[in-house]
């Protein structure tokens, strides 16, 4: 009995430890696709699709008008939370960003939703979702 406890807490803190290593796994390649999801002039298709780069960017989404430069001091990504299998997840994140164009200064704080998979060595994002 003692012996199937202990198999078993070793189990349960083995897939607990491999969870945690996914998640911190997935929060570090989704910080850098919303960092690139920011900048414009980038070669985004290893990171994310179409469509999530157009939600991601603030000039393609119309929030400012060009020229726009990506200031990565005027960037935070707050929280990023991972639901995960090993190979796909839900990514809830958090992220604020201000800039300056022209006499035009703007920033917001908004809640990204994304999908992401593992796709050719990088993590992937398929889907976003970005409320302000």
């Amino acid at each position: 009995m003692k012996k199937k406890l202990s198999l078993l807490l070793f189990l349960l803190l083995l897939f607990l430890s491999a969870y945690t290593a996914g998640f911190i796994w997935i929060r570090n390649g989704v910080q850098k696709i919303i960092t690139i999801g920011m900048q414009t002039d980038i070669n985004f298709a290893p990171y994310m699709n179409e469509q999530a780069y157009d939600k991601l960017n603030p000039l393609k989404r119309g929030l400012v008008q060009s020229p726009y430069r990506y200031e990565s001091n005027k960037h935070k990504i707050f929280s990023i939370v991972p639901i995960h299998s090993f190979f796909g997840a839900y990514v809830y994140a958090r992220q604020s960003f201000s800039f300056v164009a022209d006499d035009h200064r703007f920033g917001s704080v908004e809640t990204i939703r994304m999908r992401v998979k593992w796709k050719n060595g990088h993590w992937h994002a398929e889907e976003v979702e970005i409320n302000p």
